[in-house]
């Protein structure tokens, strides 16, 4: 049997990228004027769902990211062991350890704002979908406007821990990625 290989965090960013696009057409079309008010709401359900499929999706990826990086960059060898240590005590190092723990190995403090952004956006956007308190939940939080900068903060955060070592001709920029995801290269509100 071929064994078939894929970049699963390259495939979920990419799928969050369009889920964020469908949740931008659905933002843009609730804009038009004169539109009914049952519309306007299934078109801001609309919204929110996708802003949530699109925080699930890149949260997973961004989790592969890191913990490739940590399995086999020898730059981050100490959280690597640190990783390991905790795995046989207890579990493995949180989401937000990890991320912190490479920036701070790789003295990544100029970066760390995009970072300190994204773990806020992590927090308060992921947390509750992945860990909900009740079956049934306020969605309006999740707007297109809200969940691109969080994207957009996660990407930052990415490009900074990979350019330390990778080639920045192959990391591709948010604006090339927003591009080919339909999306605008900045929002403004």
């Amino acid at each position: 049997m071929v064994k078939v290989q894929v970049d699963i965090a390259e495939m979920l960013i990419r799928k969050a990228g369009k889920h964020l696009a469908e949740a931008y057409s659905a933002h843009y079309e609730a804009t038009i004027p004169k539109i009914s008010p049952k519309k306007l709401l299934e078109l801001q359900q609309q919204e929110a769902e996708a802003c949530i499929e699109s925080v699930l999706l890149f949260q997973s990826g961004m989790e592969a990211i890191i913990n490739e990086e940590i399995s086999t960059n020898k730059y981050l060898a100490g959280v690597r062991r640190e990783r390991e240590f905790h795995q046989r005590k207890v579990r493995d190092l949180s989401f937000k350890n990890k991320w912190m723990n490479s920036y701070k190995a790789l003295e990544l403090e100029d970066a760390e704002r995009h970072l300190e952004n994204y773990l806020e956006f992590y927090r308060d956007y992921r947390i509750p979908i992945t860990h909900p308190k009740n079956r049934y939940f306020d969605v309006s939080p999740y707007t297109f406007a809200v969940t691109y900068r969080g994207m957009r903060n996660g990407w930052l955060a990415f490009m900074a821990l990979v350019s330390e070592w990778e080639d920045n001709a192959r990391i591709q920029s948010w604006e090339d990625f927003c591009e080919s995801c339909g999306l605008p290269r900045e929002v403004r509100n």
